[in-house]
């Protein structure tokens, strides 16, 4: 995973828009927080240790601690008038936009939300992954693929954007894409999953294009 400079002064703009919009909503007050697993709290669940007991269990892609909740988990959220159009615009016109197949989440962090180590091996390709926080404080952590050292991407005041791959184990060595991330504020990330690395590589010159 790596960061992407957002330099494309249109998609700059999307954005911004889609995060008036969503804190206009008071998300905290009103969306269903997942707290998954409660015996793990933000630290324990991106530390080295329960990435190691995670490793150890087995895995199936998906997190199995998280203080959080993805919008597109909730169907009776995308039939809200205050949710829908938001859904709509994220989901089909930003998507189509950048080029995307799908908006693959849209997920809420309250001021201690994290998500716990995972690989989403259950669901293999390219990302590009947008994250909103007020003033940067949280990260996204991962395990790197070849090295296994963990390196941490901090966060920045409002939106910051990261590409990588999940992979599903397949590949010679077995490996997969370890990550897991914190947050000490309200934050969102909205992901897009695209199948070609090609494609993926199109996109991200688009977000870092700047006509100045």
């Amino acid at each position: 995973m790596r960061d992407v400079d957002i330099n494309n002064p249109d998609i700059q703009a999307r954005l911004d828009g889609f995060a008036e919009k969503l804190n206009a909503l008071k998300p905290a007050e009103v969306l269903p927080i997942d707290h998954r697993d409660k015996s793990i709290d933000k630290h324990m669940g991106v530390s080295t240790e329960y990435l190691h007991r995670i490793m150890e269990e087995g895995h199936e892609g998906f997190p199995k601690s998280i203080k959080g909740v993805d919008l597109l988990a909730h169907p009776s959220l995308h039939n809200a008038p205050e949710w829908k159009d938001i859904f709509q615009d994220v989901s089909f016109n930003f998507a189509r936009e950048l080029g995307c197949q799908q908006n693959a989440l849209c997920c809420f962090y309250p001021e201690d939300g994290f998500i716990g180590w995972h690989t989403n091996e259950d669901a293999p390709g390219h990302t590009i992954l947008f994250t909103w926080s007020e003033t940067g404080d949280g990260f996204y952590r991962f395990r790197h693929k070849d090295s296994g050292e963990i390196i941490t991407l901090p966060d920045k005041p409002g939106w910051v954007c990261r590409t990588g791959s999940y992979g599903d184990g397949t590949d010679l060595f077995g490996r997969v894409q370890w990550h897991c991330a914190l947050t000490n504020e309200p934050r969102w990330s909205i992901a897009f999953y695209i199948r070609s690395a090609e494609m993926t590589e199109m996109i991200v010159e688009d977000i870092e294009y700047s006509d100045g």
